[in-house]
């Protein structure tokens, strides 16, 4: 007969029974009291497992039972003991270091932020306190367009553009233009707008200026624009095409942009608001202060001339040069309302008029050029170092004149700038033989500078601006009519310079 086959539930009972056996070990090495088997272990004393040695009529369940009541306790197993501590090395033996994991990548850096550009020394756009004006001054250089921008998002309600400029690049002034052309604003100037600062004004939806305040106008610099050709010529027509161009779009009549063309460069013609409006339809006047506008320490233009023309000085060059009054003017008034510290505006202008006065000592007479060496010398001769900080260029070969900082040299100084101003000056420019000339006594002078002080040939072009005591020690040094003409060689602008 066949034997009757166990249920599921013996069957799944023999499943457990099995797996809790093989699992048995593990339980025992855990100090864990060990499970007990099932059905499926064999039976004691015997080969055979349970299911073979179960006698007939009991089930797989009861031979279970009755093997586990008769299974003896099983012991509980001690624990492993704990390993002993090691032994110390024996003496001179070296133990084999262990190698230390490679050192972690450094933290990776915050990426550096773009140094922050400011407007405080080249050009500022100030505003109202109502935000309905702006003021620009100062040089137009790179990005004196996108400052007009920036203080436009910061001020939406500004609709009148005070321009305060001596000029700058002939690009950045038409790009200024043509922002100011877009945002319909209307310009006015209180004192000078000169150079490239006019290509800024014709923009102007409306075009003011005070009677007193001047625009100023010459031909364009080859430094102020991308030639777009190697050729020179073409660079110099291609600068005053553009300002050319420009002026005839804003109304200007041939008499302003004729006699611009005929001014240098280096010069500047400049033409009072009564003739502006003249010459240029589309511009009226205004009274001094009659436009709201930040002016820093000033209260209008015509306060900052009262200040001027305490000095007799400043009278006459109003009256002898103009050229030299209104660059100097624009300092001073630039610097005030930049600085608010009048001192420091009114050395500024000191410096500017002292500039533009010396870029003309060629012309001067002996006696005239003589005392300028002396005063350069003693004025030299109290700083310990010399160092360019009170170094000015004069003219293209940047030749260092002191600041006057002391009562005494500032009387010395306007006194030898009288001199300057009453003696005759010329547009001329000088020709190619004349510069050849003044270039060939310079080169003797350095000669002389390397054979007497510890200078070699690189450093005496250098130098002249860092250790100008020594040069002017050497030029006092030569004879009258000797130092003269070198110091003429000195201020006469390299022939490139020149080439108009």
């Amino acid at each position: 007969m066949f034997r009757k086959p166990p249920s599921a539930k013996a069957f799944l009972s023999t499943i457990i029974v099995a797996a809790a056996a093989s699992i048995a070990p593990l339980f025992a090495q855990a100090n864990i009291k060990e499970a007990p088997n099932e059905a499926a272990e064999t039976v004691p004393g015997t080969d055979e497992t349970a299911e073979k040695a179960t006698p007939a009529g009991i089930s797989p369940s009861e031979v279970a039972e009755r093997t586990e009541q008769s299974r003896p306790a099983v012991p509980m197993r001690p624990a492993p003991p704990s390993p002993p501590p090691p032994s110390p090395p024996p003496p001179g033996f070296a133990p084999e270091r262990s190698v230390p994991p490679p050192p972690s990548p450094p933290p990776a850096s915050p990426p550096r932020s773009k140094k922050k550009y400011t407007y405080t020394k080249a050009h500022q756009v100030l505003a109202s306190k109502d935000g309905r004006s702006l003021h620009f001054v100062g040089d137009i250089t790179a990005r004196s367009a996108a400052a007009l921008k920036t203080a436009l998002k910061q001020n939406p309600d500004a609709k009148t553009l005070v321009l305060s400029s001596n000029g700058g690049l002939v690009v950045e002034g038409l790009a200024l233009g043509n922002v100011i052309a877009g945002k319909k604003l209307n310009v006015h100037v209180e004192t000078v707008c000169a150079s490239a600062c006019t290509l800024a004004f014709l923009k102007g939806h409306e075009r003011t200026m005070t009677k007193a305040a001047v625009l100023g106008f010459h031909q364009a610099s080859r430094s102020s624009y991308q030639r777009p050709l190697d050729d020179d010529t073409a660079g110099d027509n291609a600068g005053n095409l553009v300002m050319i161009n420009a002026y005839r779009a804003g109304g200007v009549n041939d008499y302003i942009i004729n006699n611009a063309l005929k001014t240098p460069p280096r010069k500047m013609w400049f033409v009072n608001g009564s003739d502006v409006v003249k010459n240029v339809p589309g511009t009226e006047l205004r009274q001094s202060g009659e436009i709201d506008f930040p002016k820093g320490i000033w209260w209008s233009a015509d306060d900052l001339r009262a200040k001027l023309y305490d000095e007799p000085v400043w009278k006459l060059l109003a009256k002898n040069r103009p050229d030299v009054f209104y660059s100097a003017l624009a300092e001073i008034w630039n610097y005030g309302l930049l600085s608010k510290e009048l001192e420091q505006a009114m050395e500024k202008g000191r410096i500017e008029r002292k500039k533009r006065l010396y870029r003309e000592a060629g012309q001067y007479p002996d006696d005239l050029i003589l005392s300028l060496i002396a005063i350069e010398r003693d004025f030299w001769s109290g700083f310990i170092d010399g160092r360019n900080k009170s170094c000015m260029n004069a003219g293209i070969r940047k030749v260092p004149i002191a600041v006057p900082v002391t009562a005494e040299m500032i009387a010395r100084e306007t006194a030898l700038a009288r001199r300057m101003v009453n003696s005759p000056s010329s547009d001329a420019l000088p020709t190619t033989d004349e510069v050849d000339e003044a270039a060939a006594r310079v080169i003797e002078f350095w000669g002389v500078m390397i054979a007497e002080t510890n200078m070699n040939s690189y450093d005496v072009k250098r130098k002249f601006c860092k250790e100008p005591r020594l040069f002017y020690e050497q030029l006092a040094a030569l004879p009258d009519a000797q130092r003269a003409d070198i110091f003429r060689a000195l201020l006469t602008p390299e022939y490139r310079n020149y080439r108009r």
